[in-house]
């Protein structure tokens, strides 16, 4: 139980810590829009209490203010209003400013005592520039005199969000919290992720895919990628990487034992060779493929000159011995490319694959009909001399399909005999009486 809950377990852990960590973000973009509707919301209240200041206050009289810096009953009433105002709207401030070319001037000021700047304080320029500063003229309302000119301008401040501060104080706190050990981690369950679940998977992929080019192109080693994969976990995917390779084993002893009981039936038992049957399919395989490409083949039909005497005189298992080293004497006068076969008895074909021209084939039978004569088998005796007839059809001259090449070579085969034996004949070389099927029985 223990193995098939470990994968789980890890992907849970890690689904959680992209939960918390979602949750995170999603309460800081929350903070972030109440923070905004906040600041829009401070604003409009601010307008709308600078308007409303700036309707109490006599425009004309704050250039007589800022010339006499003198108080009067008018502006202590003036001022004791819009301190009222202030404190009931809990602003951090209420003022009326004077704009000059030197400068601007507080003409009223209702900010606490400790920030109090009095009655023609100038606002510095360099102070002008402040994001604070700043802030703080956007929310001003014009204080109009006599004739619509405008005088001066009212200033809300407003204090700062108390929910807002507390919403934004207990976000830091989740962040440090929370956030901060959610992303540590998200990060540690991913590493694990990639260590535990992904290579692990990556290898098995490249590990299968290796194994299947290997089982298309050739039967591969018993020990191939995957019986060597190894997944350092104790989990689900361990299980896998196991059932794969056990998989593989089972493949491959299937492959093998068909492929064992493929070249069984294809294979002549005596000499290794290519049996007739396993001969004509892939011959007439490479056919329909060099048919198409207009290259030219050779076929060539070699039979052993008097092999019944040979049996007769010194028995079979001598005669087997002739034929064991007759099928190795071919093997190694002809290209491994070449597909060289016992048809039966005495009998043997070649198929030379795309021969560059005829005296290249001419020579190989020369060259064949030699070393049969020098050959040496153990229980024969020295004085006989062991010779071969060979026929040889081409492709396309002769045919383009087995059948056709195999009577043409086979017509060449019993003209060589007619001719004396011991030696080759082409199948255009044959005679009329020959094609027409006057054979010689032998």
């Amino acid at each position: 139980m223990k193995r098939k809950f470990s994968l789980g377990i890890k992907s849970a852990v890690l689904i959680i810590s992209l939960a918390v960590l979602l949750s995170t973000w999603a309460s800081a973009l929350g903070t972030l829009g109440y923070k905004k509707s906040i600041e829009k919301h401070h604003a409009a209240v601010g307008q709308s209490l600078a308007k409303t200041a700036a309707r109490f206050v006599d425009g004309d009289s704050l250039n007589t203010y800022l010339e006499t810096r003198s108080i009067d009953r008018a502006y202590a009433d003036t001022q004791r209003l819009l301190q009222t105002l202030r404190e009931e709207n809990s602003l951090a401030g209420l003022y009326i400013i004077k704009p000059v070319e030197t400068g601007s001037y507080y003409i009223y000021d209702t900010a606490p005592v400790i920030q109090r700047r009095g009655l023609g304080a100038s606002l510095a320029r360099e102070a002008g520039t402040s994001d604070s500063t700043q802030q703080l003229l956007s929310l001003k309302a014009p204080v109009y005199g006599s004739g619509g000119i405008v005088t001066g301008y009212a200033v809300a401040e407003l204090r700062p969000s108390i929910p807002f501060e507390t919403a934004q104080g207990f976000l830091h706190q989740f962040w440090t919290v929370f956030c901060i050990p959610a992303v540590v981690t998200t990060g540690l369950c991913l590493l694990m992720m990639r260590r535990y679940i992904t290579l692990p998977i990556n290898r098995m992929a490249k590990a299968a895919n290796a194994f299947l080019i290997h089982q298309t192109e050739e039967i591969p080693a018993p020990s191939s990628s995957l019986t060597e994969l190894t997944v350092k976990s104790n989990d689900e995917i361990a299980s896998l990487a196991s059932s794969m390779k056990s998989m593989e084993l089972k493949i491959n002893e299937y492959i093998y034992s068909l492929d064992a009981a493929t070249k069984k039936a294809e294979t002549d038992p005596l000499t290794g060779l290519y049996n007739r049957d396993a001969f004509e399919r892939r011959v007439s395989a490479f056919l329909q493929h060099a048919e198409a490409e207009e290259k030219t083949q050779a076929f060539l039909m070699v039979d052993i000159d008097n092999f019944k005497m040979i049996n007769d005189t010194y028995g079979h298992l001598v005669g087997d011995l002739v034929i064991k080293e007759c099928a190795r004497i071919l093997k190694k006068i002809f290209r491994s490319a070449d597909e060289v076969v016992r048809m039966g008895g005495d009998e043997f074909s070649i198929f030379c694959k795309s021969i560059g021209s005829l005296s290249i084939v001419e020579n190989k039978a020369q060259e064949l009909c030699a070393a049969m004569r020098t050959m040496q088998v153990e229980g024969l005796d020295c004085t006989t001399c062991v010779t071969i007839s060979i026929g040889i059809s081409l492709s396309p001259q002769d045919g383009t399909s087995y059948q056709e090449l195999y009577q043409k070579a086979d017509i060449a085969l019993y003209q060589a005999k007619l001719n004396g034996r011991n030696r080759y004949v082409l199948a255009q070389e044959t005679s009329s009486e020959t094609k027409s099927g006057l054979l010689p029985v032998y």
